[in-house]
């Protein structure tokens, strides 16, 4: 995974299932990503990764929610 980010292409298919609520987002994955929501009063910040949003801490990066994009 960590050459095709280097490379710019896109994530592999299914990336998204294998992520869920309590799971520390990966540093590869969070660099990918767009900032949607500064983080609220709980540190929480929203996310989008190719089409799917993810509301995660700010500092650990344990995933909240995921709110769309293929599971």
């Amino acid at each position: 995974m960590e050459k095709k980010l280097e490379k710019g292409q896109p994530l592999p298919p299914g990336w998204q299932k294998k992520l869920s609520a309590g799971q520390f987002l990966h540093d590869d994955y969070y660099r990918r990503s767009t900032v949607l929501k500064r983080p609220n009063a709980d540190g929480i910040i929203t996310i989008q990764i190719e089409g799917t949003i993810i509301e995660l801490f700010e500092h650990s990066r344990e995933i909240v929610r995921i709110l769309e994009g293929k599971r």
